[in-house]
């Protein structure tokens, strides 16, 4: 007797598309950063979904969609970033602008930025190093006796060292002026003084 052939079980294609579905692999963009060589991979949908958002309340055709359209092209397809391209990266990694200031303000404070001559000071470090300076009897005395700190303190905040007492004279009423306030001059009754003084 002949052998029985075993009958092979041909799956369905709506199975296999059904499985197909749930393996589906994970799309990726490579979104460039301008003016690097470096690259991010970012998950399709939440690139999409920052683009949902730029376009959201512009209807096709309008002169604000044409002109996010073409920001976004000089983004994606050149390399080139822009405004719209800083919202779209904020949007795709979820930042919220306080989060995107936030780490520009971080990114600022370490970096080297002393050759351009580029000031993004922490307020709080500011009165902390104002408020020290009083302890030590104030700026001449401060720069006479404590000129180490000082140049600490302009090394950690990215702030360019000061090559004179009058250099760091004008930087310390400026930061007075914006974090504690200008103080209000006394006001000197110049009538009055004269009037007594010819009474007297």
């Amino acid at each position: 007797m002949m052998p029985k052939k075993k009958k092979i079980k041909k799956s369905s294609t709506s199975k296999k598309q059904s499985e197909d579905y749930k393996r589906k692999k994970p799309l990726f963009v490579r979104f460039m950063i301008p003016g690097t060589k470096d690259a991010m991979l970012i998950e399709a949908r939440h690139l999409q979904r920052a683009i949902d958002f730029l376009y959201q309340g512009h209807k096709p055709g309008s002169e604000q969609h044409k002109i996010i359209t073409h920001n976004l092209q000089k983004v994606l397809r050149y390399d080139r970033m822009n405004w719209t391209g800083f919202v779209l990266f904020c949007e795709t990694l979820k930042i919220t602008p306080t989060g995107a200031y936030t780490l520009l303000g971080k990114h600022f404070a370490q970096e080297k930025i002393a050759k351009a001559k580029v000031g993004f000071l922490n307020e709080t470090l500011v009165k902390s190093f104002l408020k020290k300076m009083d302890k030590w009897g104030g700026v001449p005395k401060s720069w006479k006796n404590h000129k180490g700190y000082i140049n600490s303190f302009c090394k950690h905040t990215g702030t360019p060292l000061f090559k004179s007492l009058s250099n760091f004279q004008d930087h310390v009423t400026v930061w007075k002026d914006l974090t504690v306030g200008k103080r209000k001059k006394k006001k000197v009754p110049y009538y009055k003084d004269r009037e007594f003084r010819l009474t007297n």
